[in-house]
């Protein structure tokens, strides 16, 4: 996930939400606000399993998310990224999530020169 991605306003010097683990804690703690009662469980694809990990692996157990599951997370994303970018699939993300991401940093870097 990307912030500032079409006309909306970039809020933060961060562009992306795949390091972030305070995303996460806001959507929870907005269920939580929101649906008390509900039992909480995560699943990450991806990126997004590498975060949903880092979050579970900081919370005090027990946490408010009792269960989640990582799909397909890049544990060690130096080594993984030669063979992703080699293959159909990392041509997809570089011309549908690299490439706009870049734009938006360049069309936000006058407004955020600490990036």
């Amino acid at each position: 996930t990307t912030r500032a991605m079409d006309d909306l306003p970039l809020t933060s010097p961060q562009i992306t939400t795949a390091i972030s683990e305070e995303d996460v804690e806001h959507v929870v703690n907005w269920l939580r606000d929101h649906r008390p009662a509900a039992p909480l469980y995560g699943v990450g694809v991806s990126m997004g399993g590498n975060l949903l990990l880092r979050y579970m692996g900081r919370q005090a157990a027990p946490g408010p998310v009792l269960g989640a599951i990582a799909i397909a997370p890049p544990f060690q994303l130096a080594k993984c990224t030669p063979y992703f970018e080699a293959s159909w699939f990392g041509t997809l993300v570089t011309k549908f999530l690299q490439r706009p991401l870049r734009d938006t940093f360049l069309r936000h870097l006058s407004e955020h020169p600490d990036f």
